[in-house]
């Protein structure tokens, strides 16, 4: 039998621009409910580096559209009839870490990183937090939030961030194998398994964390420390 399986591209950057089509394929694949696994892959030296900063900075500036497709993206993932794989090979920050860790498998290349680095220019992680706690904790979470460093494949492996990490095989086979295996169950079985590891209320949660992070990016402090960054410059400095 030949294995059936989606592969999305995840958007470089998540803005006005790139999220509602890949939310719009996202959302179709999941329609068809065939219960076949979705692979969220990025490019090799990069997963998703988050949300476009260059698009918030200034005071006419507005992320609502972006962040409220990335909202109907983490709702998507967790409602899928079947399996949700996360293939990072490169950095996932911010948002783009979110959504790995939105999906039930993230497979880790050797050279992927991990990063929350939102506290650096005055957002928190809000509307990703219940899936970034239900990997890896409170306490992890908030020094990864605290320090904005990036943390390598081993250590994500470790502490739950990754569950696959390349060694031995290739990235390829490994998926291959992964994917292979998480297709053996039956889709909605496996989407209400899913749900009841879910945080109670979740879609409030979402809601509640793109207000939030909206809020912030309204604020003097953080327009300025994200006009900072985007000159080159250390938004803390």
């Amino acid at each position: 039998m030949t294995l059936m399986t989606a592969t999305l591209e995840v958007p470089d950057t998540l803005t006005a621009r790139t999220l509602p089509p890949f939310r719009d394929q996202l959302a179709a694949l999941s329609a068809e409910r065939s219960g076949r696994p979705i692979v969220l892959k990025g490019r090799p030296d990069l997963f998703s580096s988050g949300l476009g900063l260059s698009e918030v900075a200034g005071p006419e500036a507005d992320a609502s559209s972006a962040l409220a497709a990335l909202v109907d993206c983490l709702r998507v993932l967790q409602t899928h009839d079947g399996a949700s794989i996360a293939v990072v090979e490169g950095m996932a920050a911010g948002g783009g870490l979110g959504l790995a860790a939105a999906c039930d498998v993230v497979v880790a290349g050797r050279q992927a990183r991990f990063a929350l680095p939102e506290l650096l220019l005055g957002l928190t992680p809000a509307t990703i937090a219940p899936f970034v706690l239900g990997r890896i904790g409170a306490h992890r979470m908030r020094l990864m939030m605290l320090d904005g460093a990036a943390r390598d494949a081993a250590w994500a492996l470790e502490n739950g961030l990754a569950d696959h990490l390349e060694e031995a095989e290739d990235l390829a086979r490994l998926i291959r194998r992964v994917t292979r295996t998480l297709a053996r169950g039956e889709g909605q079985a496996i989407r209400a398994a899913r749900a009841m590891t879910l945080p109670p209320g979740l879609g409030a949660l979402l809601e509640a964390g793109a207000q939030d992070t909206l809020a912030r990016l309204r604020t003097e402090t953080v327009q300025a420390r994200i006009a900072a960054f985007n000159d080159g410059g250390a938004p803390w400095a």
